[in-house]
Formats: C-alpha cells, sequence, structure tokens
C-alpha cells in the first residue's frame, strides 16, 4: 500500500484528497502546516502532494527539506498563485505541479505517474489553465 502525505494548510482540500486516495487504497497521511508535514517525513512516504504556501514555510524550501529525508518521495507542488512557475517548481525537483483549483481525477493521475518507476516528470497539467 503506498503512502501519500497531503500538505495543505485548507482542511476541506486535505479531507478531499484523503477521501479520494484512501478508496484508491493509500496509506495518507495529512498536514496542515510545514512543522506538522516534516514530523511525518520518513523514507517510507512515497508521494507528497504539497501546496505552496502555507502558514510557516514555502512549497520550494519544504519540498528540498522533504527530498533530504525521503529521497525517493514524488513530490506534487500545488497552488494557486499564479505567479509561481511549474518550470521553476520542476527544475527543483517537483515531480509535477497542479494550479488549483484542480479536480480530484487531476491529482490521481499526478500521484498516479509520481509512482511509476523511473517515469519522468510530466510538469503541470493545468499549466495553460488560467489560474
Amino acid at each position: 500500500m503506498p503512502t501519500l502525505l497531503v500538505v495543505d494548510d485548507e482542511p476541506l482540500v486535505r479531507w478531499s484528497l484523503r477521501e479520494r486516495f484512501a478508496a484508491d487504497g493509500f496509506r495518507v497521511l495529512e498536514a496542515g502546516t510545514v512543522a506538522e508535514a516534516m514530523a511525518q517525513v520518513t523514507p517510507a512516504v512515497d508521494a507528497v502532494l504539497l501546496d505552496f504556501r502555507l502558514p510557516d514555510g514555502d512549497g520550494l524550501t519544504t519540498m528540498r527539506r522533504i527530498k533530504a529525508l525521503a529521497p525517493g518521495a514524488a513530490v506534487i507542488l500545488m497552488t494557486a498563485i499564479s505567479t509561481v512557475e511549474p518550470a521553476e517548481a520542476i527544475a527543483q525537483g517537483a515531480h509535477e505541479y497542479l494550479r488549483k483549483p484542480f479536480d480530484l481525477d487531476e491529482a490521481s493521475a499526478a500521484v498516479a505517474s509520481a509512482l511509476v518507476p523511473g517515469r519522468p516528470a510530466s510538469g503541470s497539467r493545468q499549466a495553460d489553465r488560467p489560474a
């Protein structure tokens, strides 16, 4: 059973993602802050859905910290901020980049893609969609 860490300060976003991925057979961990996320990161985490803007930190810095503790974890950044460039996120190690709002099928496809061994990052699934 793959382990997914969902990091978002919006409880409804966490709930929606938890329900979807638990139904899909994932072990789902949740965090609303960087501190909560870092307390749960271990090499056993397979993928992370990470909000770009959190109350106690930013997504790119947090992603680097996660990768240091769990190098095999695929990190998928999520953001509603249109100034964040998908190419920058991918260059810094994100597997995917999702613009909010996204639907659960897009999130599911991004995580599925991230868990395919040896599969390269495909970048934003919504790069051309207005923020």
